[in-house]
């Protein structure tokens, strides 16, 4: 059904009826891709988007958060959290001198 048959049916405008609609939509597609808690999360990615972030799989930074030697993260149940921060400042220590090849 468009909007127009739909407005029409309930007595209003189809301007107005997108205006109430539409933001409705948007908020439920954007419920299912992120948790309630996303506010609080904002600051820190998943392993997901950081293995693809920094180009290396899933498994690899399972190995490191095994290892101690990846960025810092927190776990929340049994999910990894890597603050954007803490993967910033663990890239710069990672960071070498180049050395003069003269």
């Amino acid at each position: 059904m468009s909007y127009d048959n739909f407005a029409h049916q309930v007595g209003g405008s189809t301007d107005a009826l997108k205006s109430r609609i539409l933001p409705v939509k948007i908020i439920e597609l954007a419920g299912d891709a992120m948790p309630r808690n996303a506010k609080l999360l904002a600051a820190y990615c998943d392993e997901d988007e950081l293995a693809e972030e920094v180009n290396q799989s899933v498994r690899t930074l399972r190995g490191w958060r095994r290892d101690g030697k990846g960025p810092p993260f927190v776990r929340i149940g049994r999910r990894a959290f890597y603050r954007k921060d803490g993967v910033l400042e663990w890239l710069r220590s990672k960071e070498k001198e180049a050395v003069d090849a003269v």
